[in-house]
C-alpha cells in the first residue's frame, strides 16, 4: 500500500483544483455537470481523511487549503442546486408519487434530464464507475472511519472490497479503450483505497483478540448490534423480493462467528459470567430468528419472477424516499435522526446495487429509469447525511 507522503498529498491537492476549475469552464461552456462535481466532493473528502494524519505545520497547512477547496466545490453545489439546472427536490418527489400511483411515464422527463451528464461523457460507463465507487466511500465513513476496529464487521468491509474491486477491474477494461491520464489516476485511486481496506479486514480479527476478556465481549456486544440493525433494515422489514441472498448469506456467517467467539469466552475466560451467558443467549436468539426469515425468503423468492421482483424494487424505492420525507425532511432533529439518515442511505445503496444488475441483465426501461432516478437521490442523501454528522 502506497503511503501517503505530503507531496504526493500536495500533488493530489492541485490535481484536484485543476480538475474543479476545469469543471466551472465545461459549465460556463457546456453546462454543469452535476455527477462529476459529486465524484469530485468525495475524492476531495477522501483526500482530507488521509491528510489528518499528517500532524506537522505543513500537514496542518495542507488541512486548511484541502478544506478550504471542499468548501468552494460545496459552495458549486450548492450553487447548482439553486440554479434548477439539476434536479431539486420537488421534481424528484414528482417522480416518487408517479410510480406511486402506477404512472411510471410520468417521470420520463425527469429521468432523461437525471443521466443527460453521463450521455454528454466521453465514457458513461466510466463516469457512473466513479459515482458508484463514492456511494461506497460514504458507507465506509459511516461504518468504519474513526471507529474502533476491534467492534466492525469484517465480512461487511470484505464485500464492500469486493464490489469496489469489480469497478476496479471495469476501470481498467476502459482504459484499453480510453487511454487518459485522468483514467489512470483515478484507477490508482480506488487500488490504493482497495489495499487500505483489505488491510483494515486483515486487522479487525486481531485487534479483538488482543482485548482483555471484558472488553472482548463488549466489542462483540457492539459487533452484534451492528449486525442486528443492519438486519433490521435490509432484511427484516422490507418486502423479501428486495433481499439479495447474498447479502442474508453474509449476515448469518457473521452472526456465527460472533457466536463462535462468545462461546469462546464464556467457556473459559468468562465463566459463569452473567453478561457473556446473555450476550450468547441473545446471539442463539437472533440466530434462530434469522435461520427462519431466510427459508421465507427462499420460498418466496422461489415464487417470484424477474417481473415481480422488479416491481418489488420499484416499490421499495419509493417507498424509501416516502420514509426520507416522513422522518428526516419532516422529523425531529438529533442524534437519532443522523443514525436513521444513514440507515436511508445504506438502504437506497442496496436497492441502487440490485437495480444495476437488474439494468445489466435487461430490465425494462422503467426500471432503468428508476436507477437514474436512485442515484440522484442518493447523492442528495449521502451530501446530507455528511453534513449532519459532521454538523
Amino acid at each position: 500500500m502506497a503511503k501517503l507522503t505530503r507531496a504526493r498529498a500536495e500533488e493530489r491537492a492541485d490535481a484536484l483544483q485543476a480538475e474543479f476549475d476545469a469543471w466551472q469552464e465545461h459549465a460556463e461552456d457546456l453546462g454543469p455537470d452535476a455527477l462529476a462535481l459529486r465524484r469530485l466532493i468525495g475524492r476531495a473528502r477522501a483526500l482530507l481523511r488521509r491528510v489528518h494524519r499528517l500532524d506537522d505545520p505543513a500537514g496542518r497547512a495542507l488541512t486548511e487549503r484541502l478544506n478550504d477547496q471542499l468548501g468552494a466545490f460545496r459552495g458549486a453545489w450548492s450553487a447548482l442546486e439553486r440554479s434548477g439546472n439539476g434536479a431539486n427536490a420537488a421534481e424528484l418527489d414528482s417522480l416518487t408519487q408517479a410510480l406511486l400511483r402506477g404512472e411510471p411515464e410520468a417521470g420520463d422527463a425527469l429521468a432523461e434530464r437525471l443521466v443527460v451528464s453521463e450521455a454528454e461523457t466521453t465514457s458513461a460507463d466510466i463516469e457512473t464507475l466513479g459515482l458508484r465507487a463514492s456511494f461506497l466511500f460514504a458507507r465506509y465513513a459511516r461504518h468504519f472511519a474513526g471507529k474502533p476496529r476491534a467492534s466492525r464487521d469484517a465480512l461487511m468491509l470484505g464485500d464492500m472490497e469486493r464490489y469496489l474491486s469489480s469497478m476496479v477491474e471495469r476501470l481498467v477494461l476502459e482504459l484499453t479503450l480510453h487511454l487518459q491520464d485522468a483514467l489512470m489516476k483515478r484507477i490508482e485511486l480506488l487500488t490504493e483505497q482497495l489495499a487500505i481496506w483489505a488491510l483494515e479486514q486483515e486487522q479487525i480479527g486481531p485487534a479483538r483478540e488482543a482485548l482483555p476478556p471484558r472488553e472482548r465481549l463488549h466489542a462483540l456486544a457492539e459487533l452484534t448490534d451492528g449486525l442486528a440493525a443492519e438486519w433490521r433494515v435490509q432484511v427484516a422489514q422490507v418486502p423479501g423480493s428486495t433481499v439479495r441472498p447474498r447479502l442474508v448469506k453474509r449476515l448469518l456467517k457473521a452472526l456465527e462467528l460472533v457466536r463462535i467467539d462468545v462461546d469462546a469466552l464464556a467457556a473459559t475466560e468468562l465463566p459463569d459470567d452473567l453478561e457473556a451467558r446473555e450476550l450468547l443467549a441473545r446471539v442463539v436468539e437472533l440466530q434462530d430468528a434469522w435461520l427462519t426469515r431466510k427459508d421465507e425468503l427462499a420460498a418466496q423468492r422461489r415464487r417470484s419472477s424477474p417481473m415481480v421482483r422488479a416491481r418489488a424494487l420499484q416499490a421499495e424505492v419509493a417507498e424509501c424516499i416516502l420514509q426520507w420525507a416522513r422522518e428526516i425532511t419532516g422529523g425531529a432533529h438529533g442524534p437519532d435522526r443522523v443514525t436513521r439518515m444513514g440507515e436511508l442511505c445504506d438502504r437506497l445503496q442496496e436497492l441502487e446495487r440490485q437495480l444495476a444488475k437488474a439494468v445489466h441483465d435487461g430490465a425494462n426501461d422503467t426500471t432503468e429509469r428508476l436507477l437514474g432516478y436512485a442515484r440522484a437521490r442518493l447523492v442528495e442523501w449521502e451530501l446530507a447525511w455528511e453534513q449532519a454528522y459532521g454538523g
